[in-house]
């Protein structure tokens, strides 16, 4: 149940919309926001050391450079990076609220779900 939970509040669609309802004037080319921020959780979540290990584990499944990746997360606009933690944390309060979860409880989970999504992402427009 928890892993379906946080697969909703990590969804692709989730970020992408929320990368696009608050962004200023970057777009999706070469990498989707969806695709920024699981790559990013990866080594946040202590699944991987750096970037530069994330992308290169999961290479098979970007279509472009690391460079790119580089570039697009530099260029991620504050309004973007506000909106994914007030949205994001408000759901996860929501989901430690409502069925009383231990919040480390759920890193292994968002582990699963990212490494998940990582491996079936598509790449950007």
């Amino acid at each position: 149940m928890k892993r379906a939970l946080l697969e909703h509040v990590f969804s692709p669609d989730q970020l992408n919309a929320i990368f696009n309802d608050n962004r200023l004037a970057q777009r999706n080319r070469q990498w989707l926001f969806s695709s920024v921020v699981a790559l990013m959780l990866l080594v946040v979540c202590k699944i991987h050391l750096s970037v530069r290990a994330a992308y290169r584990n999961h290479a098979d499944s970007t279509a472009a450079s690391l460079s790119s990746f580089y570039d697009k997360l530099n260029g991620i606009e504050l309004p973007v990076s506000e909106a994914l933690v007030r949205e994001t944390s408000s759901k996860i309060r929501s989901i430690i609220t409502r069925f009383r979860i231990a919040a480390v409880t759920l890193l292994p989970v968002i582990a699963t779900v990212l490494l998940t999504a990582a491996k079936s992402r598509q790449p950007g427009v």
